[in-house]
């Protein structure tokens, strides 16, 4: 902290002062202060630092409270039909279609138990909301009459950065579920809560979708957020192609068919996946896929911009004249005259700054002139919201995001991009992916980058034919030569004549819909009936036992080794580090390999080190594969991962940190509980009871 003067002098007498009773502040205007010079400057420093820390919760509660009403607001008035209005819809149009078979009074009551479920479900939404938003302000009692309550956790069925997914039980619905929980803690100090907002309310708007996971609901505690979605009991396409190593062709074609319709599903609203990889190709007791894993998908809208987060924050803590530290990297660039905030992170964040015109006093709902329009009745149009809509959207999705063994060259380059099912359809006809390189990340993708070169097919596969290797090269290519859609091209061609006779470009569209045109068109793909692959019966189906089945997923650890209560803590560090090293030291190994685990477990570890262990591991001439296995699984648990840095300079300010981190955790996530209309999804079910009978 800077030493600086307070902003309010003050003059009685302090008494819960962190260090006792204090003598009264006295303003430099009326007199002299009386007492030493170096204890008058501890005193104040130490008040600079109460008087930052109450601000930044101040500006913490504002920002809060503005991104929820911005955020709310911004669906009640979008300009789109409201899902209620979607349904009201629907059901019209099915009682016009049946308006022949009914009588007067059985299409009134129907209406009336149509109208009657529309209430229900808008006091269930209404009280969703209201019980998360009072359990993450007490630490005590949070769970209690949630949806946690009537909710058992079956089997782990996955571990990740962000937390876990679980099969859990509904007693209250008699239904089985996929649960993902998220860590509030890892994904605040990373700064994903716009992702987050954005795979929640991507998985909302997808409720309809027969090729996108089904979310039945979202809710949150203090600790962790909350997504319970539709269990697709065949577990996923890679557990798929490990099993079966690599696939024929025709087993190939249907499936790659399935996955060009489910990411046309995604662009259909208006996202780019962004991490399309096996994994994330779940298979229903149907034997078909669907899309899931959102976290990083992409949309181009300003609620979900992780810079209009931090605009609201910084421009509060700026305009309150609060200074911070941050921690000893931060303090070292401050020395140094550098800056630790890079450039092109502070031009995201001002984006976000409306015109003075419209933040003035009052000017938040302007009336426009409206021909015929009574003057006594002017219609309210949110200016903020339409100026943010214009404004503040990004053009295209450039991050350096997902799996680099699926990236496209454009991902490497930190270009503008969209997504490719060539490394997949590669990977299933040769059992491996084109670019992958023993030697690390780095070497994978300069690999793609070289992808001209690099990409060949294995001749002890020759197998495959050759219209199927045509494909592959025509969808592992450049951007401008990859077949997708010519709209992309139009429009680029459109832009660039613009460009070039100096008018106005016109703004760009960063996905169409229906943009897979010239990969369906192609000849590998001819007889696909791309309109009804869902009355297709897939060549395997999942054989399922019963409703909570989950062979298909690898269980690795049992239900106890995470914990929500644990926070960021893994469920290896928890672990009886005694009982731990006991069963090393039962294994007798050698000097040298004692020394090389000591070594790795001394300090945190990070991805490289590890892999350097594994490597270390490996190469050793005298150990058997059993040891080798036992000595890799022994370090993840014996050793500390290293945590990461936070990326927000307030959760890394010794003083602030956890009184930000302990708000984030209650506010900055409102409004994101949601409930899908009828909880139990009967295709769903039919499908696991027609797989068991």
């Amino acid at each position: 902290m800077h030493p600086r003067g307070l902003r309010y002098p003050v003059i009685q007498p302090v008494t819960n002062h962190p260090l006792g009773p204090q003598p009264a502040l006295i303003p430099h205007d009326l007199g002299p202060l009386h007492l030493p010079v170096r204890e008058s400057f501890q005193e104040q420093l130490i008040w600079n630092h109460i008087s930052d820390k109450q601000r930044v919760i101040t500006a913490e509660r504002a920002a809060a409270a503005k991104i929820y009403l911005e955020t709310y607001y911004r669906e009640v008035l979008s300009e789109g039909p409201t899902p209620r209005e979607v349904r009201l819809t629907r059901f019209q149009f099915d009682m016009d279609q049946q308006a022949s078979h009914l009588k007067q009074w059985e299409r009134e009551e129907r209406w009336k138990v149509f109208l009657k479920t529309e209430t229900d479900f808008l006091r269930e939404q209404r009280n969703a909301k209201a019980h998360s938003c009072r359990s993450t302000t007490s630490d005590v009692g949070a769970t209690r009459g949630s949806e946690l309550d009537n909710l058992e956790t079956l089997q782990i069925l996955g571990k990740g950065s962000f937390g876990v997914v679980k099969l859990v039980r509904d007693h209250s619905r008699r239904q089985v579920y996929a649960m993902k929980v998220i860590r509030k803690s890892d994904m605040i100090r990373s700064c994903q809560e716009g992702h987050l907002r954005a795979e929640r309310d991507l998985l909302a708007a997808s409720e309809s979708s027969q090729w996108i996971v089904s979310l039945i609901s979202s809710f949150h505690d203090p600790t962790n957020l909350y997504l319970l979605m539709d269990y697709m009991p065949g577990g996923d396409f890679l557990g798929l192609l490990i099993r079966e190593n690599t696939l024929t062709e025709e087993r190939t074609r249907f499936y790659i068919a399935e996955m060009i319709i489910c990411v046309e599903e995604a662009h259909k609203l208006g996202c780019i996946h962004r991490d399309v990889k096996p994994d994330n190709f779940l298979i229903g007791a149907d034997g078909h896929l669907k899309i899931s894993d959102f976290g990083l998908a992409f949309d181009n809208h300003w609620s979900h911009n992780t810079s209009y987060y931090k605009w609201h924050r910084q421009g509060l803590l700026s305009l309150m004249g609060v200074r911070l530290d941050g921690d000893r990297e931060d303090r070292r660039a401050a020395r140094g005259g550098g800056h630790s905030r890079r450039r092109s992170s502070q031009a995201e964040s001002s984006k976000h700054t409306p015109p003075s015109d419209i933040v003035q006093s009052g000017a938040l709902f302007v009336p426009p002139t409206v021909p015929g329009m009574p003057e006594s009745e002017p219609p309210m149009v949110d200016t903020l919201l339409e100026w943010r809509n214009a404004a503040t959207s990004r053009s295209y999705a450039r991050s350096v995001v997902g799996t680099s063994q699926y990236m496209a060259p454009e991902v490497v380059t930190g270009e503008n991009y969209d997504g490719s099912v060539g490394v997949i359809l590669y990977e299933c006809l040769y059992g491996h992916t084109p670019f992958l390189s023993d030697k690390g990340r780095h070497y994978t993708k300069q690999n793609i980058l070289n992808h001209q070169t690099t990409l060949v097919f294995p001749i002890n596969r020759n197998t495959v034919s050759k219209t199927c290797r045509h494909l592959i090269r025509d969808l592992l290519q450049d951007k401008k030569d990859r077949l997708s859609s010519p709209k992309y091209r139009d429009q680029d061609d459109r832009r660039a004549r613009q460009k070039l006779l100096g008018r106005p470009q016109t703004p760009r569209s960063y996905v169409f819909q229906n943009d897979a045109i010239e990969i369906k068109a192609h000849p590998w793909f001819r007889g696909v009936p791309w309109g009804r692959m869902r009355s297709v019966q897939p060549e395997w189906v999942p054989s399922i036992s019963s409703f909570d089945d989950a062979h298909y997923f690898e269980e690795e650890e049992p239900i106890s080794d995470w914990s929500e209560s644990m926070g960021s803590e893994t469920a290896e560090e928890s672990e009886n580090r005694a009982d731990l090293d006991a069963e090393f030291l039962h294994f007798g190994f050698e000097a040298d390999v004692r020394a090389l685990v000591i070594e790795f477990t001394a300090a945190p570890y990070d991805s490289t080190k590890l892999k350097r262990f594994d490597r270390d591991v490996d190469d050793h001439s005298e150990l058997e594969d059993g040891e080798k296995e036992y000595l890799k699984w022994y370090a993840r648990r014996a050793g500390q991962k290293e945590r990461k840095r936070p990326r927000d300079k307030l959760l890394r300010d010794p003083w602030v940190k956890d009184d930000v981190l302990r708000m984030r955790k209650q506010t900055a996530f409102l409004g994101y509980s949601w409930r899908c209309k009828g909880m139990l999804h009967r295709p769903c079910v039919d499908g696991v009871i027609a797989a068991i009978s």
